[in-house]
């Protein structure tokens, strides 16, 4: 077809279909000028800046958090746990993390994981991995376990929280937590997992069960042996009746 004809096709074509080629040219050019590329990348931007800005905000938090829990004037019940028996953190471990020291993954242990929930319960999956870590990065294990053990809540005296092994043991046996025996120690380490519906004192068989329980993991661990096991099994609870505030 020679250049001649196809003139004067264009020119027999009618207006309307004009108007449509050029309207399909003029899309065509502005979908090439989009700026949705550049939007996606400035979302993707901000979102990038967002997340760190978050994850920084979690990590304050955590150490501002800790560092308030794990002093000692916040807590004057606390006890200093290079004085205790290595039956409390050896029990507390066998039954919370037996592979606390051993073991520890890029989300925290299981015990700071549990630690993390104590200071924020409402913290989402991924806060709370994060501001596990953030301890663990900054604080020895040991110190990590010793705010467990004198934050942890084990009881409620009339609306007040019983926090700590330390005001837990003044709590349920009216003695310093250095004169407990064994099985008493044992009953706190279960109600670390549920004190309400572990309390000794509405649920003494539950209580029971638990302590035993608890008895039975230290022997899984070797930190107790069969005979000992026994022993304590068959010793009452012991707790005295609930004192005032």
């Amino acid at each position: 077809m020679g250049e001649h004809t196809i003139r004067e096709l264009m020119k027999r074509r009618s207006g309307s279909t004009q108007r449509a080629l050029q309207r399909r040219r003029e899309l065509a050019q502005g979908i090439k000028r989009s700026p949705l590329p550049k939007l996606i990348g400035v979302l993707i931007l901000l979102g990038l800046v967002g997340g760190i800005a978050y994850v920084a905000y979690l990590i304050q938090q955590a150490n501002e958090r800790f560092v308030i829990i794990n002093d000692a004037q916040h807590n004057p019940k606390a006890l200093v746990l290079a004085d205790v028996t290595a039956f409390l953190p050896n029990t507390l471990l066998a039954v919370q993390d037996p592979n606390y020291y051993s073991k520890s993954g890029p989300s925290g242990a299981l015990l700071t994981r549990h630690l993390v929930r104590l200071y924020f319960p409402d913290s989402s999956y991924f806060a709370n991995r994060v501001m596990s870590a953030t301890i663990e990065a900054k604080y020895s294990k040991t110190s990590i376990l010793q705010a467990f053990i004198d934050y942890i809540p084990l009881g409620d005296n009339r609306g007040k929280p019983v926090q700590g092994f330390g005001a837990a043991s003044l709590f349920y046996f009216g003695k310093p937590f250095a004169q407990l025996e064994p099985q008493d120690i044992a009953l706190l380490v279960a109600l670390a997992s549920d004190p309400a519906g572990l309390n000794p004192r509405t649920y003494p068989d539950k209580a029971l069960a638990a302590r035993n329980a608890v008895l039975q993991a230290d022997q899984q661990q070797n930190i107790l042996k069969d005979t000992q096991v026994t022993q304590y099994s068959q010793a009452p609870l012991g707790v005295i009746p609930q004192p005032p505030v």
